[in-house]
């Protein structure tokens, strides 16, 4: 993942732009941009610069309790497949849903988030097992190394 900032830290400052990278491909490319009137980052993500056509629109805030909240929107271009239980796919005038992705600080070394999406039932998981999902620090060494794909 690759990120300029100008200033990021628990307090939120400034803005960030950012391109992470999966299998060594652009996976998704935006920016934050401080919101002082709101005191949030405003979020614009493109995913999928490989062709898929879906744009992220939200914020990002720090709740009292030091939990990262990301709300977004995300919006998805005709026939783009949709992250539903019915797999179905953005119709000729595109599509939208509604997500929401905690972070909860364990420890600095362990982080649960829950990526959540707004249906008629309340909030749900994303796919099954995305409302708790554990993530470790890994060592600088460990994140550069490259994994082989197992043989077969």
């Amino acid at each position: 993942m690759g990120c300029a900032s100008t200033r990021v830290n628990a307090r939120i400052e400034r803005d960030v732009y950012c391109t992470v990278r999966v299998a060594n491909r652009p996976h998704f490319e935006g920016t934050l941009l401080w919101n002082g009137a709101h005191r949030n980052l405003d979020l614009l993500l493109t995913l999928g610069l490989t062709g898929v056509r879906v744009q992220e629109q939200g914020t990002v805030s720090i709740r009292p309790d030091g939990t990262v909240l990301q709300e977004i929107t995300a919006y998805y271009s005709e026939g783009v497949p949709l992250p539903t239980d019915d797999r179905r796919r953005a119709g000729a005038a595109g599509d939208s849903l509604h997500f929401r992705q905690t972070f909860e600080a364990e420890n600095p070394n362990l982080v649960h988030t829950a990526l959540t999406r707004a249906t008629t039932h309340g909030w749900v998981a994303t796919f099954p097992g995305r409302d708790q999902l554990v993530m470790t620090r890994r060592t600088a060494r460990a994140s550069t190394e490259r994994v082989a794909p197992p043989a077969g």
